[in-house]
């Protein structure tokens, strides 16, 4: 019989070992992970790839991983509205604002001010959270509208009578918080960002002159406020400010040339809405994006003729200079930036810095006043800018295709208030003369249809290929025809009096415009031009 002892040594014989616990290594190699073996984490290959033969295929960014799993958690995170509303069709709204309107108002840049801040002071503010799904909605219909980007828009969209119920409630939100006698930071925050939701939701109606109103609202509450002054002064208090700064700033952009003569009758605000720039270096690309779009605005200014002359320049060439020398100090403080800080794996943040800061070069360089010709001398810069606009398009609508459930929303119309795409084809399809360049810019407006704030693709479709129908149908030497005489002796690829040399915009009614374009010709012997009235998409 055995003893009690052989009985035990045998019951822990029959039991499973268990094993050590130990945490697993989430840091070796791809191939190693692959294979479920130890990695000794060797750089830049591991030695039990290299000993048995084996190609190591490296390591993960697990820093960006993680970062793209806690932006994931963050936006798909159930919000508490979503409990205290009643409505269906409010909470409906108010996650496809979260889910998609989001991305398109937050660009590229975006340090989590419309994608979490927001979204959770929304819950607060009704004001804020009835313009959510008014916009929402609106945004909704507009990016999956069937309607063919070749036509305009007709009546009213399904959910309108939806969407102005929103709009009202948050009006009247509004109007309450104004009327409390002292505003905090966070309130002065909300109504800022409530003045763009309304910008859009005029600008996706095609209602300009209402965008307009609503822009020019929030210039002056911006600058009653101080905010871009308090921005640099109290980073920690306005945390996120930066985000309304940039957008006001891109939106006065687009406005400015509809103000040639309109001012007055419009009451903008003329006041600069940066503060003056600074040499301090750059803590990010947000903080640089901000500078260069400040640098634009002014030179916009300056070339329209809105700007106020600076006590230092006594003449044009010398204000010309300033502003070159401004943007040489910007890549100083970009290069510093990249050399000393290392940046995402996102390259399209950085093909938008350089497409913008290229068409910024374009618009202060290639001076029309000077001739007609000066832009021809920056062919390559044109060139680099559609590069760098292709890869953004490409790589967006991939983006698209992964964050949204069908397909054919991902190809629809897009909407967002980033400025980096449509005003620089625009720009090249109607000023570089070179055929092929400019035609890929057209190509590429018809082909990735969207609106950038208040600037239409469509629009700028068709005054870019109206330009292009202008200059080779009047000029000889475009067509090739040497049998034919004519005075056509300066310039490549078109002569310099066929050139279409400025284009003036004139809003009709609220969605319509009228579009003037005269040649050098035409100023000349004082023709009209060419005039044609269409719609806002």
């Amino acid at each position: 019989m055995p003893s009690s002892t052989t009985k035990r040594r045998t019951l822990q014989t029959q039991r499973p070992r268990q094993r050590r616990w130990a945490p697993h290594v989430r840091t070796g190699c791809i191939t190693c992970k692959i294979r479920k073996t130890k990695c000794d984490e060797g750089r830049p290959s591991c030695q039990k790839c290299l000993s048995t033969g084996r190609l190591c295929d490296g390591y993960e960014d697990i820093k960006n991983s993680h970062d793209e799993l806690a932006a994931y958690a963050v936006s798909q995170a159930p919000s508490t509205w979503d409990f205290l509303s009643q409505d269906v069709g409010e909470n409906e709204n108010f996650f496809f604002f979260r889910s998609v309107t989001t991305f398109t108002l937050a660009g590229f840049f975006d340090s989590g001010f419309w994608s979490r801040r927001l979204l959770q002071v929304s819950h607060h503010y009704p004001a804020l959270r009835h313009g959510m799904a008014a916009l929402a909605c609106i945004h909704r219909e507009y990016a999956t509208d069937s309607t063919p980007s070749t036509q305009p828009r007709i009546g009213e969209s399904r959910n309108m009578e939806f969407a102005l119920k929103q709009t009202n409630k948050s009006i009247q939100s509004l109007r309450k918080l104004l009327s409390e006698p002292v505003l905090g930071n966070e309130d002065k925050m909300v109504v800022l960002a409530t003045c763009i939701l309304y910008t859009c939701i005029c600008t996706l109606q095609g209602r300009q002159y209402q965008a307009f109103i609503h822009i020019n609202n929030g210039l002056k509450l911006f600058h009653q406020w101080a905010v871009g002054q308090k921005l640099r002064s109290q980073p920690e208090v306005w945390q996120g400010a930066d985000m309304l700064l940039l957008a006001f700033i891109r939106l006065d952009s687009q406005v400015r040339p509809y103000l040639v003569g309109q001012t007055a009758s419009l009451g903008w605000n003329n006041n600069q809405i940066a503060p003056p720039p600074t040499t301090d270096p750059f803590t990010n690309l947000l903080e640089a994006y901000v500078s260069l779009e400040a640098l634009f605005n002014r030179i916009m200014r300056f070339f329209l003729g809105q700007d106020t002359q600076d006590p230092c320049a006594h003449s044009k060439a010398v204000e010309k200079e300033m502003y070159i020398r401004l943007l040489h100090d910007w890549d100083t403080r970009l290069a510093n930036l990249l050399r000393t800080t290392p940046q995402s794996d996102d390259g399209r943040a950085l093909d938008l810095l350089s497409a913008r800061r290229k068409f910024t070069k374009l618009l202060l360089c290639a001076d029309p006043t000077q001739s007609e010709l000066a832009p021809d001398a920056f062919l390559n810069d044109c060139i680099d800018m559609v590069e760098a606009i292709t890869r953004i398009l490409e790589d967006s609508q991939y983006q698209a295709l992964r964050r949204y459930e069908h397909a054919e929303q991902a190809t629809s119309v897009n909407f967002s208030l980033e400025n980096g795409i449509v005003e620089p084809l625009f720009w090249v399809g109607a000023k570089c003369r070179e055929p092929i360049i400019r035609r890929r810019a057209l190509d590429l407006l018809q082909r990735y249809p969207r609106r950038e704030g208040i600037c239409e693709g469509m629009l700028a479709v068709k005054i870019v290929a109206k330009v292009i129908e202008i200059e080779e149908s009047g000029c000889p030497q475009a067509l090739g025809d040497m049998r034919v005489t004519s005075p056509c002796t300066r310039g490549q690829w078109i002569c310099e009096i066929h050139r279409v040399s400025s284009w003036e915009f004139t809003l009709v009614t609220e969605r319509l415009v009228r579009v003037v374009l005269r040649t050098v010709e035409d100023w000349a012997v004082s023709r009209p031009g060419t005039e044609f009235t269409t719609s806002w998409w």
